[in-house]
C-alpha cells in the first residue's frame, strides 16, 4: 500500500500583509500574540492598550509567506468576496 503524502504545514496567523505587483501577489502571515507580561507592561498595568504601528508590526517576523500568481490571487479574491458575507451571517447567528 503506498504511503500517503505528508500533510502540508498549518500556521495560525492573525495578521496578513500583502504586496502586489503585475506578476504576483506576496502574502506574509504573522501571529501577534505578545506574552502576558509584555502586555501588562506596555498597557501600564492594564490601564491603556497601545495602538499597533507599522513599525511594531513589521518587527515581528512572518511565520509563513505565500506567493501567488496574479491569476491565483484573483481566484482567491473572488472566493473570499463570495464566501465571507455568508460566513459573517453565520457567525452573527451563532452557527
Amino acid at each position: 500500500m503506498p504511503e500517503s503524502p505528508p500533510a502540508p504545514p498549518t500556521f495560525f496567523a492573525n495578521i496578513a500583509t500583502i504586496h502586489v505587483n503585475v506578476d504576483e501577489v506576496s502574502i506574509e502571515f504573522r501571529r501577534v500574540m505578545p506574552p502576558h507580561g509584555e502586555i501588562w507592561k506596555t498597557s501600564q498595568s492594564g490601564k491603556e492598550v497601545p495602538a499597533w504601528t507599522d513599525d511594531t508590526l513589521y518587527e515581528i517576523p512572518p511565520i509563513a509567506k505565500v506567493v501567488l500568481s496574479f491569476l491565483g490571487a484573483k481566484v482567491l479574491r473572488d472566493n473570499l468576496v463570495r464566501l465571507m458575507p455568508s460566513f459573517e451571517d453565520m457567525r452573527k447567528q451563532g452557527v
